[in-house]
Parts: structure tokens; C-alpha cells; sequence
């Protein structure tokens, strides 16, 4: 066949043949536009208005998403700003004995409170009176959390060269290798912030130079984000904190790790191995609420509440503080690094180990604001302070913090979280120790924050007690509850094992008077330990059995109205437990709050913290039927034969 040759015309330079074959539809497509306008108009409004709705439905996902910081919408519109997610609704959970020691009200005759030499006849019968044994429900789902070792590490590489100089992974070599023998993540501990609808985590990361996690070189501070089933969020927050353009406005990414701002550290290797290991230890976090009133020609037109988190810790020193550990507090939000000194006659250096934190609602931290205008209290709340523009009339404060100092005997600590001067507010007569009854194979020792008591007067009726009585004791007594461990020597399963104890910290109102109220026996929510090592499937294994509490992440009610329009309450409580110091886990429990309210303390017609037990003696049946726990789970999980000798190995 043969072509003809191809000559261009003046349109678009296209040959001739393909002219005429577009000539030819534009003419088609211009009798068709003329005879169907009405039709490729409609078309033409059909397909924006479809564009404009997908373009809305990617934005409104897009806003979900952001605001709930919940990938799996869990919650109802109701319960948007609730910690409760519809797995910790959903979970199946398993009825638990939970045995507890708690003030009786029923006393012997023969007891003399200020009488250490009880003979065993008095003291079972008090052990007998004071037991409380009822049940709570314990998830059958337990949450384990992802570490992040790999992202903290390359941080640190990153960003603190300072610190990474000191580091000595030899011989190992591979970056999964350094991190799966010299890095671990534990110590995890959260709380839930409504403002940002998700809870924030803090974790221990530790560097250890021999590959032992019990003997770190250095410790840091790891920061994730959390949705309410506790799945990671991976994002970046600017915090804006306080109205004044003067207060740190920081920008966190998560997950992120933090060296605490002057952490003592020196690259000294003799120092190190002379004064132990760098960097914060024993994590426990709280939730810290400021109160922003505004004040418009004298009188108070609005309040803003503020929550933050607070981290405790303790921490070595320098010589400064003669190298001695000292607990510091932590706002990351501000940037803000705390130590906190027991002044008492002008000493104004106090060592610590531990020490479990609890704010008082009768002193909340108030901060007055006055205005001139009172349109800017809006634009405040919307900014969330940090407003270069606009100045407000106030003195910031962040208020005061309460410490258990010691549990045995009880001692109560309030200091500034301004300046970290502390002082005793109460310091308990009870004995510090029974000499005949008190074994030094065994102790108490702080774990969680505490959390305030708060009950609707709905739930009374719901929870069928005695509404009379309970309420007349809650409006006498400010009650916080918490997570004690309880720490056992040779007890029949390691060396050392580790495990909460459920505590309950009573003050009565308008006073300094505390008492613990309520020791429970060890806990361990019918989980099987990992053993230290985590090789082993012999629980007991190595030298240690650690379940540490380390934060109550939640502890709230989902409130309904059935089908039979019938109240129900019900109330929910997240504990964040370490496990062999190697794994972060989330337990879920149900019923928390109907234990505690059978408590004989709330089915007395009145109640005078003076007239109660000895806490030590609560105490030291807590300890002792904690040991028979230790030597069942030991015999069923390949424990040791108990003995007698006591080895306190630092951990």
C-alpha cells in the first residue's frame, strides 16, 4: 500500500488527515452540545456538587481523627472526653478474691494501742477483725505495649552528643543487637488529659554499658502519646502553657525521649562507677490542675481549668547535694525541673528514695487573672495562653504537691512546686516497727500516685449500700487511693519479688489527721509473671519476680440508663504495671469503687481517725499474707525454698 506524504496545515501544525478527523467531531460535538445543553449542565452541577461532598467527607474524617485521637472511634459523642474505650468495656473479665487488712472499729479489750508486746491470742484476733476479703474484676485482656528503644536511640545519636560519647557497646555491633541487650523500657506510667483526649506516657530508658538491665549507666525520659485502647499516637504538639507570652512554649514530638535539663551527668567514667548510675528512677506520674478565675470590675466571670502532666522521680546528685539521690519533679510542658528539699532547721538537703504524690482538691492551685475586657477570656481559652498580644494582670503559681514520705511509720509531706521546700504536715505516733511481730524479710514500699475518691450521689442507689452512712463519712474525710508493692525477701519464689498492693490514704477535713485505712495482700491479676530473664517459662526464675505498679492511667464510671430506664453505674480503672523491668502492660479493672465503699470504715455511724489501729499492725498483716501468696505462686511457678537470710540487693 502506498502512503500518501503527510503535509501540514496552519492548525496546531497537526497533518492533514487528523484535521479533518477533528474537524469532524468538534462539528459532532457541536450539534450534540446545541440539541442535550440542558443535560451537560445538570452533569456538570451532578459533578461538582459530588466533588465538594467527597471534599467535605475527607475533611470531617480528617477532624475526627485529630480531635479523638482514637483510630478505632471507641467512644460515643457522650463519652468523647471519657478514658473508657470500648475495649475496656467490652473486655470479659474474670471475678478476683481481693484479701485486704482494714481498720475494723470492733476493738478487744485487751488491746492496748500503745503496746507492742501483743501476744499471739490478741494479735489473730485483730488479724481476724481486720480482714476484709471481697472480689473485683480483673480483664481477661491484658495490654502489652510496643517499646520504642529503636526511635530513642536515634534521638539521642541525633540531638545529645554529650551523652552518646560516654556510650560502650563493645563488642557488640549491630544497631539490634545493641539495642536488644544495652536498652530497655519500663517504669511506664500514664494519666488521660481531656484537653488532648488521649493519654500522655512516660517510661524509664535505660543504657547499661555491661548488658545488665539492673545496672544502667544512665536513665532517660521517654514521652509517648496514647489513644484510649492504648495504641501509640505518632505526632507532633506544640504545648502552649500559661496566657503570658513569658511562659515556654514547647514543641514535643512523640514518641521523644528527654534528658531531665542538668542531670548531673558527667562523662567521668570513675565518677560514674563511684556514685552509681546517671538519671531519673522509680517514674511516677499526676496529673497537675491550675485554675485560671477571671475577674471582670471585681467579680469572678469564669473559670478555665488547666491540666498538665507532672513526673516524680528520683535522681543522683552531685556533690552539691554530696551525691546523695534526690527526688525531683518534672513538667514537660514547661520545661520545668524541680528538687525538692525538707527544710527543717535551715536543712535544706533531704535524700530520698521514693515518694508517692496525691493532690488535695481543698487546695487546688488558683490563679486570678483580672481583665478589662471580658471578650478575651475567650480568645485566652481558645489560644491556650501564650497570647503575645494581649497581657493579663496575674501571678503565676504552680501551687503545691502532697508526698507520702513513708508509709511506716506514716509521714505526709506538702511542698512548693514553685521553689521545692517541703515541710512534714503530718508525721504519724504509730510504732515504726513491732519487734516481735514485724519481719525485716518483708516491706511495704510507695508505688502509684494517689488518686482522690469521688462518688456520685447517683451511684449509691445503683450500687445497693448504705447511702446514709457512706455519704456522712464522705463529707467528713477526703479519701485517696492507690497502688502500694509490697517487697519480699526469699519468700518462696525469687530472691526478691515485687507486687501491688492495693492502699487506701484517709484525711479528715479541715485537719492534718491522716491514716491508711486499707493494705491489701500481694496482687498479681492472674498474670504468670515473665521470669527475668524472660527465657525461662519458670516464672520464679533468676534472681528476681518484679510486678511493679508504676500509675492508675484512669479510674472512671460510664453512667447509663437502660432500656428499663434504670440508672447503672459502673466504674472502670486502668493500672500501668511493669513487668521483669523489660515490659510496659495495661490491666483493666471493673468494681474498684464498690470494694471499697463495703469497707467497715463507711458502715459506722461515726468514725474518729484517733480511735483506730496501729497502721503498722494493718501493715504487718498485709506483709504476712502476702507471704503465703509468695510461697503458692512459688511452688506452682518454679519458686526457691524460703529461708531466712535477707538479701537487699539494690534493683
Amino acid at each position: 500500500m502506498k502512503y500518501l506524504p503527510t503535509t501540514k496545515n496552519h492548525y496546531n501544525n497537526q497533518p492533514r488527515c487528523l484535521t479533518k478527523y477533528c474537524s469532524a467531531v468538534g462539528l459532532y460535538l457541536k450539534l450534540f452540545r446545541i440539541k442535550h445543553r440542558r443535560l451537560i449542565n445538570y452533569l456538570l452541577v451532578l459533578f461538582l456538587f459530588l466533588t465538594l461532598f467527597l471534599q467535605l467527607k475527607l475533611f470531617l474524617n480528617e477532624y475526627n481523627r485529630i480531635s479523638s485521637h482514637d483510630s478505632n472511634k471507641t467512644n460515643t459523642p457522650r463519652d468523647k472526653s471519657s478514658p473508657i474505650s470500648k475495649l475496656a468495656r467490652n473486655s470479659q473479665y474474670r471475678q478476683t478474691q481481693l484479701i485486704g487488712f482494714a481498720q475494723p472499729y470492733l476493738f478487744n479489750s485487751e488491746f492496748n494501742k500503745n503496746n507492742n508486746e501483743l501476744d499471739a491470742k490478741v494479735y489473730n484476733n485483730l488479724k481476724e477483725i481486720s480482714t476484709f476479703n471481697n472480689t473485683i474484676q480483673v480483664a481477661k485482656t491484658i495490654l502489652t505495649l510496643s517499646p520504642s528503644l529503636k526511635t530513642y536511640r536515634n534521638q539521642l545519636i541525633k540531638y545529645y552528643p554529650s551523652f552518646t560519647k560516654a556510650f560502650d557497646d563493645k563488642p557488640l555491633n549491630s544497631e539490634a543487637e545493641i539495642i536488644s541487650k544495652n536498652w530497655y523500657e519500663f517504669n511506664g506510667g500514664s494519666i488521660f488529659l481531656s484537653i488532648l483526649n488521649c493519654h500522655f506516657m512516660v517510661s524509664r530508658i535505660n543504657y547499661s554499658k555491661s548488658s545488665k538491665k539492673n545496672l544502667p549507666f544512665i536513665s532517660f525520659l521517654g514521652f509517648k502519646l496514647i489513644d484510649r485502647n492504648f495504641n501509640e499516637i505518632r505526632e507532633n504538639f506544640k504545648f502552649k502553657y500559661g496566657p503570658n507570652s513569658h511562659q515556654i512554649s514547647n514543641m514535643i514530638n512523640f514518641p521523644s525521649i528527654h534528658p531531665i535539663p542538668n542531670t548531673y551527668f558527667s562523662i567521668d567514667q570513675q565518677q560514674q562507677q563511684q556514685h552509681g548510675s546517671y538519671g531519673p528512677q522509680d517514674l511516677k506520674i499526676i496529673i497537675k490542675e491550675s485554675y485560671y478565675e477571671f475577674y471582670y470590675n471585681g467579680e469572678k466571670i469564669r473559670t478555665i481549668k488547666y491540666e498538665e502532666p507532672l513526673i516524680i522521680f528520683n535522681m543522683k546528685t552531685d556533690e552539691s547535694f554530696s551525691f546523695n539521690n534526690m527526688i525531683h519533679g518534672y513538667l514537660p510542658f514547661q520545661n520545668k525541673k524541680i528538687v525538692f528539699t525538707i527544710v527543717d532547721n535551715k536543712l535544706r538537703k533531704q535524700s530520698g528514695k521514693t515518694w508517692s504524690p496525691f493532690f488535695d482538691s481543698a487546695f487546688k492551685n488558683v490563679i486570678t487573672i483580672n481583665v478589662n475586657d471580658p471578650q478575651i477570656i475567650h480568645e485566652f481559652e481558645n489560644q491556650r495562653g501564650s497570647l503575645n498580644d494581649i497581657k493579663f494582670d496575674f501571678k503565676f503559681t504552680n501551687g503545691y504537691i502532697n508526698f507520702v514520705y513513708s508509709l511506716n511509720p506514716l509521714r505526709i509531706l506538702k511542698c512548693n512546686l514553685d521553689t521545692g521546700n517541703c515541710g512534714f504536715i503530718h508525721q504519724s505516733i504509730d510504732s515504726a516497727h513491732l519487734d516481735n511481730y514485724s519481719n525485716q524479710n518483708r516491706e511495704i514500699e510507695s508505688g502509684t500516685s494517689l488518686v482522690e475518691l469521688k462518688v456520685p450521689k447517683k451511684a449509691f442507689t445503683h450500687l445497693e449500700l448504705d447511702m446514709r452512712k457512706i455519704e456522712q463519712n464522705l463529707n467528713k474525710y477526703t479519701i485517696w487511693v492507690g497502688f502500694s508493692k509490697t517487697h519480699l525477701y526469699d519468700c518462696g519464689c525469687s530472691s526478691q519479688t515485687y507486687r501491688p498492693s492495693l492502699t487506701v490514704l484517709f484525711k479528715e477535713r479541715g485537719t492534718s489527721n491522716y491514716k491508711t485505712e486499707l493494705f491489701s495482700s500481694s496482687i498479681d491479676f492472674n498474670l504468670n509473671v515473665a521470669s527475668w530473664d524472660a527465657t525461662s517459662n519458670q516464672s520464679c526464675e533468676g534472681p528476681f519476680n518484679l510486678l511493679v505498679p508504676n500509675s492508675i492511667s484512669y479510674w472512671d464510671a460510664k453512667e447509663d440508663i437502660n432500656a428499663n430506664g434504670e440508672y447503672e453505674y459502673e466504674d472502670y480503672m486502668a493500672v500501668a504495671i511493669s513487668e521483669a523491668d523489660s515490659n510496659n502492660i495495661v490491666v483493666h479493672l471493673k468494681g474498684i469503687l464498690k470494694y471499697l465503699l463495703q469497707l467497715p470504715f463507711f458502715q459506722k455511724e461515726d468514725t474518729l481517725l484517733h480511735t483506730k489501729l496501729d497502721s503498722s499492725l494493718l501493715m504487718d498483716f498485709s506483709l504476712r499474707e502476702s507471704a503465703k501468696y509468695c510461697e503458692e505462686y512459688g511452688r506452682n511457678n518454679g519458686g526457691r525454698i524460703p529461708s531466712t537470710t535477707k538479701r537487699k540487693s539494690d534493683i
